[in-house]
């Protein structure tokens, strides 16, 4: 992804927490007339920090001056989510986007609460799917050459899954050398890299494999899908917990119809997603049973 995407995403990605702050006016606003907005690098595909921080605070304090809600907006790219954790803990924060392993990393220790994730295409769940060539033989496990997608490198459900579903998979043929795993963070590209020969397997995202087997019939064709993981949440957007609960309430009311607005279409667009929708913390449990196999694994080898 070049830096101008990544520097629409995070236009739009302010675009939409400075529109969510312009649908509440209470008294609330005035005791903090500047809107802390902040991303982490994780929740957005091929986000580099260096990039988009001069950037996103720039847009930022145009648009909450356009809005005339806030006299300035802050919107900080956080590489981690210790940085965010920090900010977040000291008061510096309102609004954080944040994905969902990264959440799961800190939730024990951050001041904010999860309270709207984002749909794309009305589906909210990520599935991924193990894919391997339908003509060629398995080749054994370990010793495999597999590319993964991964919308970051850092903090990637599908990786995880990965190691879990590999490991599942009973040897086959004859040893072979073992090859690094490669992280693509493109959809589509890993399984074009089996499809070619360049892989053995490919971990891909369960909507864009359909999307490219209808575009390309030969694709279903000569791939298997091998495994299918269950649906992961890829992200969500919290609200610090100093904020007042009835306060809370209309910001989540008002954001989740924003995309009924003409006005912030295109930052959804941008985002590529379709809405934002009220936290259940039901979306969470797939992420959470995840991170403990994959813990309880490791600490089994």
């Amino acid at each position: 992804m070049n830096v101008a995407t990544r520097n629409r995403r995070i236009m739009a990605g302010v675009t939409l927490a400075v529109a969510i702050a312009a649908t509440v006016r209470s008294s609330a606003d005035e005791a903090h007339p500047t809107l802390r907005y902040g991303i982490t690098a994780g929740s957005v595909e091929g986000a580099n920090p260096s990039d988009v921080g001069a950037a996103s605070r720039l847009w930022a304090n145009g648009l909450a001056e356009a809005v005339g809600l806030y006299r300035d907006a802050v919107a900080t790219v956080f590489q981690g989510p210790e940085d965010a954790v920090r900010a977040m803990n000291s008061g510096g924060l309102d609004l954080l986007a944040i994905s969902t392993l990264e959440y799961l990393a800190v939730e024990d220790r951050i001041h904010c609460t999860p309270a709207m994730v984002w749909s794309k295409d009305d589906e909210i769940l990520e599935e991924y799917v193990l894919l391997a060539r339908r003509d060629a033989s398995r080749p054994p496990m370990p010793g495999w050459a597999i590319v993964v997608y991964a919308a970051s490198r850092a903090w990637a459900p599908s990786a995880l899954w990965t190691d879990l579903a590999m490991r599942d998979l009973p040897p086959v043929g004859a040893p072979k050398a073992p090859a690094p795993v490669k992280v693509v963070g493109k959809r589509g590209h890993a399984a074009m890299a089996v499809f070619f020969g360049q892989a053995d397997y490919a971990v891909e995202a369960g909507r864009a494999f359909e999307t490219a087997v209808t575009l390309n019939p030969q694709l279903g064709a000569q791939l298997d899908v091998v495994a299918r993981s269950p649906g992961i949440l890829p992200g969500l957007v919290c609200l610090s917990n100093r904020m007042e609960a009835g306060l809370r309430q209309r910001y989540v009311e008002r954001a989740t119809r924003l995309h009924e607005m003409t006005r912030y279409r295109q930052a959804f667009t941008v985002l590529q997603m379709t809405r934002l929708v009220p936290w259940d913390s039901r979306y969470l449990a797939s992420a959470r049973a995840l991170v403990a196999e994959h813990a309880q694994r490791q600490q089994g080898r």
